[in-house]
Formats: structure tokens, sequence, C-alpha cells
């Protein structure tokens, strides 16, 4: 992966939050010329910061990878992938399945 896209990706969501690097970055606890720095490439992204964003931005870490805009993504399809990712392989599994049943019982009803 292009090391730019990350810090694209970092200020295009922001742009859509309506956020500036130093504003997020003050709101994130650092310095505020710390995401500036790392936007820049003066600083390597790490996977804590990169999740602290991810939770300022209300995202999850798989929406900040994602080309799709985050309009295609509902907020109900937003806030179920936040809750499976906090949950075990095994409830994930379970939910996962049970999804299936659902949909094809409902595919069945139709």
């Amino acid at each position: 992966m292009d090391k730019h896209f990350i810090h694209n990706r970092i200020c295009e969501l922001l742009n859509a939050k309506q956020r500036s690097l130093r504003h997020a970055s003050l709101a994130l606890g650092y310095s505020d010329s710390y995401l500036n720095a790392i936007v820049n490439g003066r600083v390597e992204l790490k996977t804590g910061v990169l999740l602290k964003i991810c939770d300022y931005l209300d995202i999850t870490p798989a929406e900040f990878f994602s080309t799709e805009p985050l309009e295609e993504i509902s907020l109900a399809e937003r806030e179920i992938a936040k809750i499976i990712h906090k949950m075990s392989p095994r409830d994930r599994d379970y939910i996962c399945d049970s999804i299936k049943r659902f949909a094809a019982y409902r595919n069945q009803m139709k």
C-alpha cells in the first residue's frame, strides 16, 4: 500500500467531518502539530494512533482503508461493525452464521 494513501485518507476523512488537523491533534491529546507531522511524513503513524483517529472520526479501521465514500455505509452498518469488531472470533462466527441464516430465510419469504 502506498504510504501516501494513509496520509491522504486522514486529510480526506477530517475534511469530510469538517475537522482540522490541529483540532483533531488536540482532541486526541497530542500537540497541535502532531497529525500534521504524520500527514507530512515527518512522524510515522503507529497503529494505536490510527485506532484513536478512527474512534475520533467514529469510523472502523475497515472504513478508514475502504475506498468507498462513508456516506454509502449506513449508520446502522457502522454500529454493527463496531460491535462485532469487539467480539471474540467465536462470537463473530456465530453472528455471521446467524445473519446468513436470517438472510436465507428472508429470501425464501419473498
